[in-house]
């Protein structure tokens, strides 16, 4: 089944607002596999007063600002592979979301879905209900 997110709708405009947000991702994520390797490497990082692990200030789009640059469940202290793997493949790119303009909560989400949840698979494209863009397909796991 193919759906649109209620009151919202897709014009040019935001295509290629989706397409350019996609596009700085993507160089965003292959730059950070070489940076965040030399990061990693010399364990350049700090732990803030809740006791998450983040990279340096300037490195910023790279981090994650609600986890850290590790799983929140991971061990600690980090370890150099962990950082770099969970920051550079599975977070890429994170705080791209809080740059202005980026993420809202109105703008389309264009989802499809086949099979049974859960179970089935989806494929998606635009800005999830948290307002943050997303591009991904997989098995829906969730039964709702």
């Amino acid at each position: 089944m193919s759906q649109i997110k209620p009151g919202a709708s897709w014009s040019v405009g935001l295509w290629l607002l989706f397409v350019a947000i996609q596009l700085a991702s993507l160089v965003i994520t292959l730059a950070g596999i070489f940076v965040l390797a030399v990061l990693a490497a010399f364990k350049i990082w700090h732990v803030d007063t809740a006791g998450k692990y983040h990279w340096p200030a300037l490195f910023w789009i790279w981090d994650n600002q609600e986890d850290g640059i590790c799983a929140a469940w991971y061990r600690t202290p980090i370890d150099r592979w962990h950082a770099y793997t969970w920051s550079a493949f599975r977070n890429s790119a994170n705080n791209l979301r809080y740059v202005r303009g980026v993420s809202d909560v109105t703008r389309p989400l264009w989802r499809q879905t086949w099979g049974a949840k859960p179970g089935g698979w989806y494929a998606q494209a635009g800005w999830n209900n948290s307002g943050y863009p997303v591009i991904s397909g997989g098995r829906n796991v969730n039964p709702y």
